[in-house]
């Protein structure tokens, strides 16, 4: 019960600007630019990363109202109320007034092509859930990420500079923000490891935030 409370409140942006309010943060992140990162790129990805802190809390398949069951039973229960439409429509005398730019008869079919989507995606995170428990856990990926931009453009992976900018960051939910520089030493220790599921986590963390909610990131991860 509390992991689908806390599924509510996944922060959805935070800026840079408030990841840098830090002065110590910000000192780092000056440093990084200073030894060949990108303001803009190192930013984005030190905002993504500082997001992510908050995933392993996040259940993709919660819906206020709705129960797991009655979930994975709505589109069938969508189907149902698209036949039921269209039996409506064979009684003249109920057929509704149309209403600009509206098309009735259609409804049935899009309400099953909205069912047979929706069923798809259920189906395809249900799976995913089940064969890889820490679905949407990108903390860990996301930092080997920074680190590895981090040493490409700085010749370093930089990990008490890295660490600081990440510190930096305003409390999200319950997560705790200050990260310990040996753990980021670790982590990109075991990055070729790691590498063959990262694409697999890339594709998962953009399916469940999607463009609309974080345009800038797009070509980034």
């Amino acid at each position: 019960m509390a992991q689908r409370q806390l599924s509510r409140h996944v922060p959805t942006r935070i800026t840079i600007e408030e990841i840098l309010a830090d002065a110590s943060a910000s000192k780092a992140f000056d440093k990084l630019c200073a030894h060949g990162a990108d303001r803009k790129v190192l930013a984005t990805l030190v905002q993504v990363t500082v997001l992510a802190r908050e995933f392993r809390k996040f259940d993709p398949l919660f819906v206020s109202g709705f129960g797991r069951e009655t979930l994975n039973k709505f589109p069938t229960t969508i189907r149902e109320v698209a036949t039921k439409i269209e039996s409506v429509f064979k009684n003249p005398y109920l057929e509704p007034q149309p209403l600009p730019d509206s098309n009735f008869q259609s409804l049935p079919g899009k309400l099953r092509a909205y069912a047979n989507k929706l069923e798809a995606t259920i189906k395809q995170y249900r799976q995913s859930l089940k064969t890889s428990p820490r679905f949407f856990d990108m903390q860990v990926v996301l930092r080997r990420k920074l680190l590895h931009y981090v040493a490409k453009t700085t010749g370093q992976p930089h990990y008490a500079w890295v660490a600081s900018v990440l510190s930096g960051a305003p409390m999200l939910g319950t997560s705790e923000p200050v990260v310990d520089p040996s753990t980021l030493r670790k982590l990109y220790a075991n990055r070729r490891r790691a590498k063959r599921s990262q694409a697999k986590y890339k594709q998962d963390f953009l399916a469940v935030y999607p463009r609309r909610v974080l345009p800038h990131l797009d070509g980034s991860l």
